[in-house]
């Protein structure tokens, strides 16, 4: 074959309803992937304030054993 550069192409048709179906994949992809991680960062704050409370509760028990055994 004179003339081949072995290199392929293909053409693909552009068609405007595949374009729309693509953008709104990517659009409800993108929106799930933000929920999500919206929830992790919720799920983490949550996290870090029942740390915060369990410290807390720990340090006031603490500092009340010592009270008591002071007396």
């Amino acid at each position: 074959d004179i003339g081949v550069t072995g290199v392929q192409t293909c053409a693909l048709p552009i068609c405007p309803e595949y374009i729309r179906k693509a953008k709104q994949a990517s659009k409800a992809s993108k929106q799930s992937k933000q929920s999500k991680q919206s929830k992790q960062s919720k799920q983490a704050q949550q996290a870090k304030q029942a740390s915060k409370a369990s410290k807390q509760s720990k340090q006031a028990m603490l500092e009340s054993v010592a009270l008591s055994r002071a007396s």
